[in-house]
């Protein structure tokens, strides 16, 4: 399916606006949706997945040339699993993503190619799901969790703050610094961070809050910017190396 515009899940108003909908867009299998505008979902429809296929070699595509847009505080945008979706920013420059209902809102599988700007948060996000290579800003918003999957790179613009980043054989590079843990309600039960074959590379100071564990395990690295590292309530069971 392809849209050359704009594409609405959106009811068309008697006075020429938009509003909430029960409607929806539901990917199937390897299905595929490009959009060469910008993308709006104001769907209410509870209980129905964007992408609803559990197995990541079946990932649906949703392909964006334009920014997205999660509207109205009961909408609904999400995936059974996050990896089952791959979230192609396909734009010539910045793509914005804005999401007004954070707790039920997730972009899956994200992908930016190298050198066509970044994808740039205009809101908090409750996560960031990398599965190729992409750039994020995220101008000051929180990112809840952040995850890079085998052989994915994400590269963040500016401070980030989140609650839980997993590197799955992945990596993350911040340019600024990033804190981990300590926002209110969001703590998960699990690692702060979870390494496994990864590299996290963060330019200024690396933050852990909330008590809980960040190991470096074998065939992994970390390396933070000359203001270090720093803890509170949090254990380190490894020194990070400090960039030059």
């Amino acid at each position: 399916m392809e849209s050359e515009g704009d594409l609405r899940v959106q009811r068309r108003t008697a006075n020429g606006g938009y509003a909430a909908t029960n409607g929806y867009v539901n990917l199937q299998g390897r299905g595929r949706l490009t959009v060469h505008g910008d993308f709006y979902t104001q769907s209410t429809k509870a209980g129905v997945d964007f992408c609803g296929d559990l197995t990541p070699a079946n990932a649906a595509t949703l392909e964006l040339h334009g920014d997205f847009h999660q509207l109205g505080a009961d909408g609904v945008f999400k995936q059974q699993r996050t990896s089952s979706l791959r979230t192609v920013f396909a734009g010539a420059g910045d793509q914005h993503v804005y999401v007004e209902n954070y707790g039920t809102t997730t972009v899956g599988g994200v992908e930016k190619a190298a050198g066509t700007g970044a994808i740039v948060l205009d809101s908090p996000i409750r996560e960031v799901l990398v599965s190729g290579s992409a750039t994020v800003s995220a101008n000051g918003h929180t990112v809840e969790r952040i995850q890079v999957l085998e052989s994915g790179l994400l590269r963040m613009w500016g401070d980030v703050r989140c609650d839980y980043v997993s590197l799955a054989g992945g990596s993350l590079a911040c340019d600024g610094d990033l804190e981990v843990g300590g926002i209110p309600g969001h703590s998960n039960g699990e690692d702060i961070i979870n390494l496994s074959r990864s590299a996290l590379v963060v330019g200024g100071t690396l933050s852990l809050l909330d008590g809980k564990s960040f190991n470096v395990p074998a065939g992994s690295a970390v390396a933070v910017g000359l203001r270090g590292l720093s803890t509170s309530n949090a254990t380190c069971a490894s020194t990070a190396k400090r960039l030059s």
